[in-house]
């Protein structure tokens, strides 16, 4: 048979075994339990980065978007006004320029009226004092000075 005291040892080591074993399982559950913690709690702290990160740049670029297309089709727009100002101007001095040429026209049609008619009075008034002289004659021989 076996000794007592070397059955007591032997027993004794294989407790203190298990015991290491057990610790082991243990203190490898603890850190399996710690690094499933630090992965999750990395993982939360990263998906808030981003989440931030991505509102931020959301935030500032669809403004940024917004008016960047607002300004240039403000830009066409005024483009267009003043390329239809610029037609209408030039419309209008055409039309300014054509009337003004056919008052022009009308002016000197009227001052040859007027001339035309400038000469009819003349001679109205030529013929007018021919007869007033012929009727001065007429009447010095019809009553004659007394």
């Amino acid at each position: 048979m076996t000794d007592p005291i070397s059955a007591v040892s032997t027993m004794t080591l294989v407790m203190q075994s298990v015991d290491v074993s057990t610790s082991a399982h243990v203190m490898n559950a603890m850190d399996v339990l710690g690094q499933v913690h630090a992965f999750y709690d990395s993982a939360w702290s990263n998906l808030m980065k981003f989440l931030v990160i991505s509102v931020t740049i959301l935030g500032l670029g669809i403004p940024f978007l917004v008016y960047f297309f607002q300004n240039r089709s403000i830009k066409e727009t005024e483009k267009k006004i003043r390329l239809q100002i610029k037609e209408q101007k030039e419309e209008n001095r055409t039309l300014l320029e054509d009337q003004k040429k056919e008052f022009d026209k009308q002016i000197e049609k009227i001052k040859l009226e007027i001339q035309g008619l400038d000469v009819e009075t003349e001679a109205i008034n030529t013929k007018a004092k021919e007869i007033e002289k012929k009727l001065t004659r007429t009447e010095s021989l019809i009553y004659p000075e007394e």
